[in-house]
């Protein structure tokens, strides 16, 4: 910069006390009619070189890290399945978006297993109050065969609730590999 003259000086004595070295600095290259002043504040320099530091201190982060090819998900394990490996479907309930009242899966005369067990994954369905179960379908990776599950008979009674839910829009929440199938 130039030497600011004392006439400048003079005519810059707004209250130049109260304000920070580079805005005093500023407002006499102002003052001086200057169209090439050149103000750096201690604060301006400081803040540029951290940020400098901190691009330097992610680049070095970001080269030091291993090479990734997937994501996790909390809660939900990634698994491969083999050709032919058993996949295990389960069910959770009965809901309807009109009634909004769920229902156990078994409450209708499904086709159970010989045993039920209570499968649930996470904290989360114990808090939501889902009632994850097992069920009887039968399901292999990379196989296409289809049997029959069981044959039910159904009471006069057992086929009114059944339509009654269809008429009510219930749907059946299944889960297969930890997604909604």
């Amino acid at each position: 910069g130039h030497p600011i003259s004392f006439k400048a000086l003079q005519h810059a004595r707004s209250p130049l006390a109260l304000r920070s070295p580079g805005q005093r600095q500023a407002a006499l290259c102002r003052a001086a009619s200057r169209t090439r002043c050149r103000v750096a504040s201690p604060l301006s320099a400081s803040r540029a070189f951290s940020g400098e530091m901190n691009a330097a201190r992610w680049l070095s982060l970001l080269l030091a890290a291993p090479p990734t090819l997937g994501f996790y998900l909390p809660g939900v394990a990634p698994h491969e399945y083999l050709d032919g490996e058993a996949v295990e479907i389960k069910v959770n309930q009965l809901s309807s978006p009109r009634t909004h009242l769920p229902f156990d899966y078994y409450a209708l005369p499904h086709c159970r297993p010989e045993t039920l067990e209570s499968k649930a994954e996470n904290l989360g369905e114990v808090l939501h109050g889902s009632k994850i179960q097992n069920s009887p379908f039968a399901l292999q990776m990379g196989k296409t065969a289809f049997r029959v599950l069981c044959r039910v008979e159904l009471t006069a009674h057992d086929a009114a609730v059944f339509g009654a839910r269809i008429a009510q829009d219930y749907r059946v929440q299944m889960i297969m590999d930890n997604l909604p199938a």
